[in-house]
């Protein structure tokens, strides 16, 4: 395994995915998000359950969700807080589906102001982008809170996994 954003894009990178909402209106949203977990269904099926920002998700009939290797899927949004700006999203592959990389959780408690943090998502029509910044603040208002990090992502970053130097948090915020 390579060392430092190397080495962290290398590890987190595979569990990333692009999101490409169909709209209801018109649009040119998407955004990325990340796999939490994944299991089999009664029928055999691979559901996999992927996290995103709510905005991301925005006012949609559904999902083409892209994955690391460059397969689309039909997703559906399972739920979402609009006051947290989180959703979850899920795909369903087939039977003969290999296991899909997931991103791991984090405690964004554990982040101290002056971390080191690596941004990962689809920006716009870009792929696979690492960004990195530094932890500035917290923004707590809200349940859950907010992590403030100097990075660019850009437009349709949302809701790509923000993770610190070490992994030592692994996915603290989005």
């Amino acid at each position: 395994m390579r060392q430092g954003a190397a080495g962290i894009a290398q590890k987190a990178l595979p569990a990333v995915v692009k999101i490409l909402p169909n709209l209801l209106r018109d649009s040119k949203s998407k955004g990325s998000g990340f796999v939490v977990s994944h299991a089999r269904s009664e029928t055999g099926e691979l559901e996999a359950l992927i996290v995103t920002n709510s905005h991301v998700a925005g006012y949609t009939v559904g999902f083409d969700v892209i994955l690391y290797d460059g397969s689309r899927h039909k997703g559906k949004l399972v739920g979402r807080d609009t006051q947290l700006d989180i959703a979850l999203v899920k795909i369903t592959l087939s039977a003969d589906a290999q296991p899909l990389p997931e991103a791991e959780l984090g405690d964004s408690d554990a982040l101290v102001p002056g971390e080191y943090a690596f941004a990962i998502g689809h920006p716009g029509n870009l792929e696979n982008i690492v960004t990195m910044g530094v932890v500035s603040g917290f923004i707590r208002p809200l349940a859950g809170g907010s992590v403030a990090v100097g990075d660019w992502m850009g437009g349709g970053g949302g809701g790509g996994g923000l993770t610190n130097t070490w992994l030592k948090a692994g996915v603290p915020g989005l």
